[in-house]
């Protein structure tokens, strides 16, 4: 499967504009999601969907997924809403939890789908910018199977909270490894726990630094 949906010259640009993007005296101590999709659109001569929808850019053939954050924090996919007396019957029963685990990538590969068909594209990409320490960076791309995730190679249950005042989050796991958690007692965030999981090999990854000098800002 290839790994880069950009060009030689659009890698370039993507670099640059993070690059850019520090230079400015409005930069915060981590790009936002916006500031990166639109990073990625202007490298592509787009601009982004500003919408909902899995697809933030459009890139030729593709709808790409732009996702940025801290090497140390998991990945926040999306928030997803279930019926109320579905969670609560899960809670009590291991098949019922697993039967919501399945709900749950359904969604997931759904709202992919779903932005192929609006935006008349046959492929899906993600794109991906990892804010390390010291200013340094590691970005990469990857084609994504449609759909995405596999509903049947997991396994889902609730977790017993550590403190009193948590609440039980639904994992997702593969074999005995994390790959999804979701918060649907509070906040009803989707997390791809696993997602350094598809962080590739040095050939197929841009690493890059900002020097000091370019900005105020140690992150």
């Amino acid at each position: 499967m290839n790994t880069w949906f950009s060009t030689p010259t659009q890698l370039e640009n993507i670099v640059t504009g993070v690059k850019r993007y520090y230079t400015s005296p409005y930069a915060l101590e981590f790009i936002s999601g916006k500031v990166f999709e639109i990073i990625v659109a202007d490298a592509h001569n787009t601009k982004p969907t500003n919408t909902q929808d899995f697809a933030d850019v459009i890139c030729g053939d593709y709808a790409v997924q732009c996702k940025a954050g801290r090497d140390n924090k998991d990945m926040i996919w999306k928030r997803i809403s279930l019926p109320d007396e579905l969670v609560r019957e899960s809670l009590h029963s291991d098949s019922i939890s697993n039967d919501l685990g399945k709900l749950l990538l359904d969604r997931v590969n759904a709202r992919a789908s779903d932005s192929l068909a609006k935006y008349n594209v046959t492929k899906l990409a993600y794109s991906r910018l990892i804010t390390h320490k010291n200013k340094l960076f590691t970005y990469f791309e990857k084609s994504l199977n449609n759909p995405i995730f596999d509903r049947d190679m997991f396994q889902w249950k609730w977790s017993t909270p550590q403190k009193r005042k948590d609440k039980p989050a639904l994992h997702g796991f593969w074999r005995s490894v994390l790959v999804f958690s979701w918060q649907g007692l509070s906040g009803e965030q989707f997390r791809f726990n696993a997602e350094h999981l598809w962080w590739p090999k040095e050939d197929q990854r841009i690493t890059f630094s900002i020097p000091h000098e370019w900005c105020e800002l140690d992150i």
